[in-house]
């Protein structure tokens, strides 16, 4: 059997076996729908499991506030889509090739950031101003993400944004926000970071200890 290569249009590309299409029925192809070549396929990622993603939060801390703005969005975003799959994995059917599919990243109905923060609020398993936060984090890493060059958080857009954050203010204790326009340009940065960085880290951990409570709900199902 020739060089095996999983994306189409490559040179090199051979076709697999019967037996190796057999083993990845359950699989998802790198190439489109409408590719008529018959490439090698990849499993689905599971989601990470609940445990894990509680120890993994502790690493994320040290992502957030060591890494560069654009690490620091990004990997912060992905982990709070790969929190809200596990959240979905333990309400859906478990053990279910639909529930796979569904949630799958490469095309799944639920696959996605959005979908997935949409119907675990149509669930009731989150609450409104967890949605409103996901939704916030979701944009502010859409900004990042296809902007032509590198952003940061001395950006008044992102800053914008940043301020519509809730999950941070907590710490205020009930307390109203009391910026005062006298703050400098890097004091104005520096916020919009902690409010990010903050507000991912509460979800983070708000995020797995929902889906433990989900876990044990449903143990069998």
């Amino acid at each position: 059997m020739g060089q095996t290569i999983g994306f189409c249009g490559l040179s090199g590309l051979s076709k697999p076996r019967a037996s190796d299409r057999r083993k990845n029925r359950s699989s998802v192809p790198l190439c489109p729908p409408h590719c008529t070549l018959d490439c090698v396929s990849v499993k689905r990622e599971k989601p990470i499991p609940v445990e894990q993603l509680s120890e993994d939060t502790r690493r994320l801390r040290d992502v957030l506030n060591r890494e560069a703005d654009l690490a620091c969005v990004v990997v912060g975003a992905a982990f709070l889509d790969a929190a809200l799959k596990t959240l979905l994995s333990e309400k859906l059917l478990k053990s279910s090739s639909v529930t796979e599919k569904l949630l799958d990243d490469r095309g799944g109905v639920l696959g996605t950031f959005s979908a997935r923060a949409d119907l675990a609020y149509c669930l009731g398993i989150v609450r409104k101003h967890h949605y409103n936060d996901l939704c916030v984090v979701m944009e502010i890493r859409n900004q990042f993400a296809h902007k032509h060059l590198q952003l940061a958080f001395d950006d008044a857009m992102v800053r914008e944004k940043c301020d519509r954050l809730n999950e941070w203010k907590v710490l205020l204790h009930g307390e109203e926000d009391e910026t005062t326009p006298e703050l400098t340009p890097k004091q104005l940065t520096t916020k919009a970071r902690n409010q990010f960085t903050l507000s991912v880290i509460f979800l983070s951990n708000w995020l797995p200890l929902t889906a433990l409570e989900l876990k044990h709900q449903h143990p069998l199902c």
